[in-house]
């Protein structure tokens, strides 16, 4: 499919190669799991991208009867892998003593270092860190002025935020690189770890139900951080060029090889006049597309 088709092969990949790396945690655990008995675990790790199984599995397109194309098995394996630690943000007057300055010398550090996982238990500990820590590498900023609001009481308490029971911030990250300190969003907890109005922690449960809703959930940097990294919310796998807002949407919604395509009257949308179909925000578990 020509036209998302080739901004997916170039913009994705890097959300891509933050989820290689998990998905490779994640399938060393189930490999492993029936050698429990050995002292020394050396998980055999299948092949997740195939280009045979793959080639039938999109849904066709409306309208053209064809399905869009994945990057190959050799493009994908050729990808870097992303392995920087993160570290939680705290609501500003929860840090601990020295903790700003220690991010400020630690430098860029590894998430996991699988030398060093040897048990069963060293590889679910590594899945662990690797579903609470990992974030979202494309949407990384330095913009002093995002990461001052991070660390201003001001800006959730406008937004009515609170603080999760350790005193950390649900969404946000802090990414030491070798740029400086980032600011970032959790990959796979954002959306699959929920916080019961308690504070209990469910992994791998939807992160918005109705029922889990609450302050704790409140992120007013999301929309922020999405428009400093040339993001839209609902996940469309690219990274706008410097468009207004109206041909974002187009290009991550609109249909046009449609002829009459009623998505095209996204292109004149602006923030101060945003199109009703895309205004209201996405019942809980679901996405807009």
């Amino acid at each position: 499919m020509n036209y998302h088709g080739t901004s997916m092969r170039i913009m994705s990949l890097p959300r891509l190669s933050c989820r290689i790396l998990a998905s490779v945690i994640l399938l060393a655990n189930y490999s492993i799991a029936a050698r429990a008995g050995a002292e020394h675990h050396t998980p055999e790790i299948p092949k997740t991208w195939d280009d045979v199984a793959l080639k039938d599995w999109p849904t066709p397109i409306a309208g053209l009867n064809v399905r869009p194309t994945h990057i190959s098995a050799k493009e994908y394996y050729a990808l870097p892998v992303e392995n920087l630690r993160t570290y939680p943000v705290y609501f500003p007057g929860r840090e601990p003593e020295g903790y700003w300055d220690m991010l400020q010398h630690i430098g860029p550090q590894p998430l996991i270092d699988p030398e060093k996982l040897k048990s069963r238990e060293d590889w679910i500990e590594a899945g662990r860190k690797v579903f609470d820590e990992a974030d979202q590498l494309h949407e990384r900023v330095l913009d002093p002025q995002l990461i001052a609001a991070a660390r201003s009481a001001e800006t959730f308490n406008q937004a009515h935020t609170l603080p999760l029971p350790d005193g950390t911030l649900y969404f946000l990250r802090w990414v030491p690189t070798r740029q400086g300190v980032a600011l970032s969003l959790g990959n796979c907890s954002i959306c699959h770890l929920q916080y019961l109005q308690d504070g209990t922690r469910i992994p791998g449960a939807p992160s918005f139900p109705g029922v889990a809703r609450g302050p704790q959930l409140r992120n007013p940097l999301l929309g922020p951080i999405h428009d400093a990294s040339r993001v839209l919310s609902g996940d469309p796998p690219f990274i706008m060029g410097p468009e207004p807002l109206g041909m974002w949407l187009n290009q991550a919604y609109g249909v046009p090889w449609l002829k009459d395509d009623i998505l095209a009257r996204l292109k004149t949308s602006t923030m101060a006049t945003p199109v009703p179909p895309c205004s209201p925000a996405p019942p809980p578990g679901k996405r807009s597309k």
